[in-house]
């Protein structure tokens, strides 16, 4: 893909990442889905955390910035990227050679990521309706999963969005004219009250 963004991790950004998705796995090892999938979990969170950590660097944050609220919460109740301000797109990663398994309803934009070991391309960034509308059950390879019928493969590649701060921000903030609207209200309350 023309649009893809490469990122080269250090070894102390992966060794952050191995240490950081061991204590969550021995965290969600206490939940009752993941009771039996300690090693899978592991292994997925240290895929999540390398791309969340290259879309930090390429927003020009570090590695210390991830929430790692998102990671505390059940369904994802906090979004990968709230803590630096963008709270209706998350970050989804596979490693090379998988699909991206997303929900069949989504409600949040998802920076997509493709993990090779040290190396992490940033592909794009795929909005609500373009993960809602390009979509193949196919693509699920645990049966398992693909009975429960709420979570599907992305194959909408060729649609997504090239990522950079700037389209992030309007995608961002489309969605929030109202909020922004309410602060500037508050504000100006604020401002007479005082």
């Amino acid at each position: 893909m023309e649009q893809t963004e490469t990122v080269v991790l250090r070894d102390f950004e992966m060794l952050f990442a191995e240490e950081v998705a061991e204590k969550i796995a021995i965290e969600k090892s206490k939940e009752k889905q993941y009771l039996n999938d300690y090693r899978k979990v592991k292994e997925r969170y240290v895929t999540g955390l390398k791309g969340e950590i290259a879309v930090l660097k390429l927003l020009g944050y570090n590695y210390k910035d991830i929430d790692f609220e998102a990671y505390k919460t059940p369904n994802n109740a906090v979004k990968d990227l709230s803590r630096i301000g963008y709270f209706n797109t998350e970050i989804k990663s596979v490693e090379q050679g998988k699909a991206h398994v997303i929900y069949k309803m989504n409600k949040t934009n998802q920076i997509l990521c493709v993990v090779d070991n040290d190396k992490v391309d940033v592909l794009g960034i795929a909005t609500i309706d373009i993960l809602n509308k390009y979509q193949d059950d196919r693509l699920i390879l645990d049966s398992r999963l693909r009975v429960k019928n709420w979570k599907t493969g992305f194959c909408g590649y060729e649609k997504l969005i090239p990522f950079n701060s700037n389209t992030l921000c309007k995608l961002e903030w489309a969605w929030y004219p109202f909020f922004f609207w309410c602060h500037f209200f508050f504000k100006i309350n604020w401002f007479f009250v005082i």
